[in-house]
């Protein structure tokens, strides 16, 4: 039986298409990208049927706003996070912060389990490559 994996990105859709992308290779994953069918008028109830389709979800993390001394996440990001961590056994949430340091996160997600990448001197491909390769280990 193939898992069902729900990407939530904070920022760049670009990468999580590419994510994906390298993930369908695999067949044992159906993988939706939050917000990317347009089944129903109201986008959150998409995301939230997404999400509730699903069993695995992934989170790329990345700050918006370009200010290196605080970090601002997406309010959407935030719920979709805050939704899959409500109901998602803890090994089933793959997350992974995008140029930041899992210490850089707000104090009520510090203990969350997280995977820092680096983007400095890599194409969105190599760095959708390293996400994938995470994941599927």
């Amino acid at each position: 039986m193939r898992a069902n994996v729900f990407i939530v990105w904070g920022g760049n859709k670009r990468l999580a298409d590419k994510v994906a992308e390298n993930i369908r290779e695999n067949r044992e994953y159906n993988v939706q990208v939050g917000g990317d069918t347009h089944e129903q008028f109201y986008v959150g109830h998409q995301v939230i049927d997404q999400i509730n389709r699903s069993s695995v979800a992934i989170l790329l993390v990345q700050s918006i706003g370009g200010q290196k001394d605080s970090i601002r996440l997406r309010p959407n990001l935030m719920f979709e996070w805050g939704y899959i961590i409500a109901n998602f056994m803890s090994k089933n949430v793959h997350i992974f912060l995008i140029d930041m340091d899992v210490r850089e996160l707000p104090s009520d997600l510090a203990g969350a389990w997280a995977k820092s990448i680096y983007t400095e001197g890599k194409s969105e491909d190599e760095v959708a490559a390293e996400i994938s390769g995470q994941f599927m280990r």
